[in-house]
């Protein structure tokens, strides 16, 4: 009965060591930035299938962070390709009163946030075409950055952040070091 207990209390010991020391802040870094690009890849499927929205036919769909909260960015769809005359060329390819606001979403862990306000990124039917703060040039790379509330920078290999890279190619990631290269 004696060895049980002390087995028992060793066990415990190690398990509390092992759960407080578990890096659930890595994790949660990791899970924010896996669902971030999803959503960036999701506005760049439905761009390049032409789907619509609301049942027009529009410009494109894109990314834009939320001025008010630096845990949230919007995702939204461009105006209606009617509203332009058929012709989008005249529609700045940045989040403005003309855009359509699809979700609002908030960074899934807790006390992650955006380092800075990242460009809006604009991706138009049907290549899609990508826009980087409404530039359509393909060497431009939108770098967005969320980190952990403790960090104060980005450096390389920091597990206290992460970097998505969206290039003007239309090649979306999560950089390896926290560097677009």
């Amino acid at each position: 009965m004696l060895e049980l207990t002390v087995v028992m209390a060793i066990t415990g010991i190690l398990t509390f060591f092992l759960i407080n020391n578990f890096p659930a802040s890595k994790i949660g870094l990791t899970d924010s930035a896996n669902v971030l690009v999803a959503d960036v890849r999701f506005a760049q499927s439905k761009a390049l299938s032409g789907a619509t929205f609301k049942g027009n036919s529009i410009c494109g769909y894109g990314l834009h962070p939320d001025g008010n909260d630096p845990a949230k960015y919007i995702l939204f769809a461009g105006p209606a390709r009617t509203a332009m005359g058929g012709d989008c060329s005249a529609y700045s390819k940045v989040y403005d009163d003309n855009s359509e606001v699809w979700a609002i979403k908030t960074i899934v862990a807790k006390g992650v946030t955006f380092q800075k306000p990242f460009p809006d990124i604009f991706f138009e039917p049907p290549e899609p075409k990508v826009y980087i703060d409404g530039q359509p040039d393909i060497a431009q790379v939108a770098e967005i950055i969320i980190q952990s509330e403790d960090a104060v920078s980005c450096p390389p290999s920091s597990d206290k952040c992460r970097v998505i890279c969206v290039y003007g190619s239309g090649r979306i990631e999560i950089a390896p070091n926290n560097s677009c290269q």
